[in-house]
């Protein structure tokens, strides 16, 4: 009967005899298993950094930005601008899908001066609740809050890189600046936020929203007094559409979105498309029409049928 160590001794007679092929063999297994530990840890490493990076923007954040919609109602021909307004952060915050809703007016052309120093740095009008949707972390002082917001006083919190430019190694709680000439009292500052060369969000300016829609409101013709630059939202759920939220702003009475609009008719005059009837019918009768005699007769598309155009028919 064979034992074990019979068993062990002829194994390694096995890997003597055939040093090459057990070389191999064994350098193809450590191979592949190195090779397998290398790319799960870079793509660990991968997934914690993007995850360390996003937690610096904001955790679960959407973000809604001024865009273009048609200028006539189901026409996509011409375009208009339109902007966000605080009636349409009011309306989404009526959804059951979101969690918290924040609102920012930016604007990149103020200029700021302190009695130490001058920058121009990215002043941002915001609500109390902005460090609760986005990525916050206070160095010195407080963040604004309801007061701030409802007497529209004029505070302002400084970002990382506009404090060092403002206030270089000098206390600053308590001190003034100047914003295009209007005067603002600092009452805290964030951490730094940006990470590498990017430092957009070190260089920003916060104050009231209320404050910055009246001293600096947005420039152009045909935008509303209370347009934003920016509606940021956390939805309760991860799968949630971003066109729930654009239902909101439809359905928000007076809102700046256009609505299609079709004319009051008597009760006793029917739509013109309700006296179409269902395409097989409507096709139907069009070919009736047609003389039984004609030469060549040619066919009758129907309504629905696209044109060369690419349009569709328009109805009788």
């Amino acid at each position: 009967m064979q034992t074990f160590g019979d068993t062990l001794s002829q194994v390694f007679r096995a890997i003597a005899a055939n040093k090459l092929r057990s070389f191999l063999t064994m350098f193809g297994i450590a191979w592949g298993v190195g090779s397998l530990l290398v790319l799960v840890g870079l793509g660990e490493g991968f997934r914690s950094g993007q995850h360390r990076n996003l937690a610096t923007f904001g955790n679960d954040v959407v973000l809604m930005w001024n865009g273009t919609i048609p200028a006539v109602a189901n026409q996509h021909t011409g375009m208009r601008p339109y902007q966000l307004t605080l009636g349409d952060a009011e309306a989404m915050k009526q959804l059951p899908e979101v969690r918290d809703v924040t609102v920012e007016l930016s604007r990149s052309d103020l200029y700021e001066v302190s009695q130490w120093s001058n920058t121009s740095s990215h002043a941002i009008g915001v609500q109390p609740n902005y460090t609760a949707v986005r990525f916050i972390p206070m160095a010195q002082g407080r963040f604004l809050n309801d007061a701030d917001v409802a007497e529209r006083r004029r505070v302002a919190v400084l970002g990382f890189k506009a404090r060092n430019l403002l206030f270089p190694g000098r206390p600053l709680l308590g001190e003034t600046i100047t914003i295009n000439g209007t005067e603002f009292a600092v009452i805290g500052s964030v951490d730094k936020i940006s990470r590498g060369n990017n430092d957009y969000d070190d260089q920003k300016l916060y104050i009231p929203i209320t404050t910055m829609q009246e001293l600096f409101a947005l420039k152009g013709e045909n935008i509303a007094r209370d347009a934003l630059t920016s509606i940021q939202y956390q939805p309760t759920q991860r799968p949630l559409m971003l066109t729930q939220c654009g239902r909101a702003c439809l359905r928000r009475p007076g809102g700046s979105m256009p609505r299609p609009q079709f004319p009051r008719l008597p009760p006793t005059q029917a739509h013109p498309c309700a006296r179409l009837p269902p395409k097989p019918q409507a096709y139907a009768s069009l070919s009736k029409s047609v003389p039984a005699g004609a030469a060549n007769p040619q066919p009758i598309a129907p309504p629905w049928a696209p044109h060369s155009s690419g349009r569709r028919q328009d109805s009788p």
